[in-house]
This record gives structure tokens, C-alpha cells and sequence, in this order.
């Protein structure tokens, strides 16, 4: 797989559009060259830069099945990954949706974005994965104007409107090492 970037991050007179510690929590580290980085800290550039990056996962690694488990008790919600030999790649805490939000079942994986955002709430979470028009995993949610965890004392307890929290590095996992068409969601009571 290959990732065409900073093509969108330069304007057309070669200025930065962002600043380094910006692009990298929205691609992630293993995206950057040194090169790349000091285009956008030193002199600006003046064409648009691009890089084909190549992702480095094996069978191993790649996420073939994602297990949810005690979405409608108060305590001891877990989430845990698997690859396709059945082996447990990760497993932690996480919080589903209060009052019964989160549904139960098997599901899909739909879409991933890098970043969501509640406005209302005034929170945003990093690397969602949709397994529904409005539902995710996602990392614990952030207050936009503090740029502190939102609720991370429930950890583990219902704590959303039907998304799953996890913590980042997990989040991270999910979003990078999952299939759109193959990996496999399933939430269970």
C-alpha cells in the first residue's frame, strides 16, 4: 500500500499549511522522513512535496477480528484483537455506550477518518473506525479547548452514546492494521 503526502499540506507558493507536531498526530510518525520534516520546520519548499510510503504489516500483525465483550454490564467492558490465526494481538479496557447504545452483534468495519469531532460536546477522538453511520472505535475522547481526557475515570464502565473508547495506542492499532472488507466486528453482552 502506498500513501501519497503532504501534496494537500503545501500551499501553492510553497508555504506550510501545517506545523509538524499537527501532521504527525494526524498520520501518525511511521509516515515521516526526516526529509519531510524539514521541509515543513526549515525552508519552505517550492513545489509540492510527495513520498510513496510503504506499509510495513504481515499476516501476523494485520487485525482479522476485533471482540467487544460486557457492553451491557457497568464494569469490566474489554476490547480484544485478533489476527486470522486466531492469535491475541491486544487486549484492554474500553467503554461502550450508556444505556444499552451500543448495539450487539456482528459488524463490518465502514469507514476510517483520522479524526472525529463532537461539536456540541466540544470534544474530538483520534483514529475512528465506523462499523456504522455514526458509531466507532476511537481513542478516549479529548476537550478541544483543554486538550484533556474527557471522562477517562470510566474507563471500562458505559461511558458513550454508542461508540467504543479505547485507549490511543489501541486506537492507533485498530485503525492502522484493520481490513474494510475483511476484519470482523463483534459485540457481545
Amino acid at each position: 500500500m502506498t500513501a501519497l503526502l503532504l501534496s494537500s499540506l503545501l500551499l501553492p507558493d510553497g508555504s506550510a499549511q501545517a506545523d509538524v507536531a499537527a501532521v504527525k498526530r494526524l498520520f501518525g510518525k511511521k509516515f515521516f522522513s526526516q526529509e519531510i520534516v524539514e521541509i515543513i520546520e526549515g525552508p519552505l519548499a517550492k513545489e509540492p512535496v510527495t513520498e510513496e510510503i510503504e506499509e510495513i504489516a504481515t499476516p501476523d500483525t494485520k487485525i482479522a477480528r476485533v471482540e467487544v465483550k460486557n457492553v451491557r454490564k457497568k464494569s469490566g467492558q474489554t476490547i480484544s484483537a485478533y489476527n486470522a490465526a486466531g492469535e491475541l494481538l491486544f487486549e484492554s479496557p474500553c467503554s461502550a455506550g450508556k444505556r444499552w447504545s451500543t448495539p450487539i452483534g456482528t459488524f463490518k468495519f465502514v469507514k476510517q477518518k483520522p479524526r472525529l469531532y463532537s461539536y456540541n460536546l466540544q470534544l474530538y477522538a483520534n483514529y475512528p473506525s465506523y462499523f456504522g453511520k455514526h458509531l466507532a472505535i476511537h481513542a478516549w475522547p479529548i476537550v478541544i479547548r483543554t486538550k484533556k481526557l474527557y471522562q477517562i475515570n470510566k474507563l471500562g464502565s458505559p461511558a458513550s452514546i454508542g461508540c467504543i473508547r479505547i485507549p490511543e495506542e489501541f486506537a492507533k492499532e485498530i485503525h492502522e492494521n484493520i481490513d474494510l472488507k475483511t476484519t470482523k466486528l463483534i459485540i457481545s453482552a
